[in-house]
């Protein structure tokens, strides 16, 4: 019996193929909530930067409605960075195990962004730094906060019982307790 050379490949073949499918499924859970967590910390990093900028500027403001401006512009900003946020959590190619919470989560931030725009636009009109705060946070504001905070915490319960050591700081994505529209990517 005469063996042809072609045959012996196909098994080699078929671990090789195995094993680089294998090889790229995704993240593991463990750089999922890494690179989530630097997000998050990107996210602060920009909050700070325009918090900072806009304390200066309140600071030279000379009238209420120079204030207003620049609180008006920090909004700006601040919605700005939650749509890098979120662009950023659209990239990320989550593990089967947080799928689910990973897609909430994209999903509640999207609505807090649709929150603070609609408040960003309703404030046009406001007067006052009150006026433009009571415009701010609506209650549509406040489920989309919420929201959010109820997904951060879904994906940190899917972090905790798979024991992947990291802290989202969930009590800071927007809702009772948070900080408004500055919500994680971690």
């Amino acid at each position: 019996m005469v063996r042809r050379a072609g045959r012996r490949r196909w098994p080699a073949l078929a671990v090789a193929l195995f094993l680089m499918a294998s090889c790229s499924q995704g993240m593991t859970l463990t750089e999922y909530f890494d690179e989530l967590s630097g997000i998050r910390d990107r996210l602060d990093a920009a909050g700070e930067k325009v918090q900072a900028e806009a304390d200066e500027a309140i600071q030279e403001a000379t009238d209420e409605a120079a204030q207003l401006e620049v609180f008006r512009e920090l909004l700006s900003k601040s919605v700005d960075a939650a749509r890098v946020t979120v662009s950023e959590l659209e990239d990320l190619d989550p593990p089967d195990a947080v799928a689910q919470a990973h897609e909430e989560f994209v999903a509640a931030y999207e609505s807090m962004i649709a929150a603070m725009e609609a408040g960003v636009e309703a404030s046009q009109d406001a007067t006052t730094i009150d006026e433009a705060f009571q415009e701010l946070f609506s209650d549509d504001a406040a489920e989309a906060g919420k929201r959010l905070d109820t997904a951060c915490q879904d994906l940190q319960k899917v972090a905790d019982d798979n024991e992947v050591d990291v802290d989202l700081r969930c009590d800071q994505t927007g809702g009772e307790g948070g900080e408004g529209g500055q919500a994680p990517a971690s």
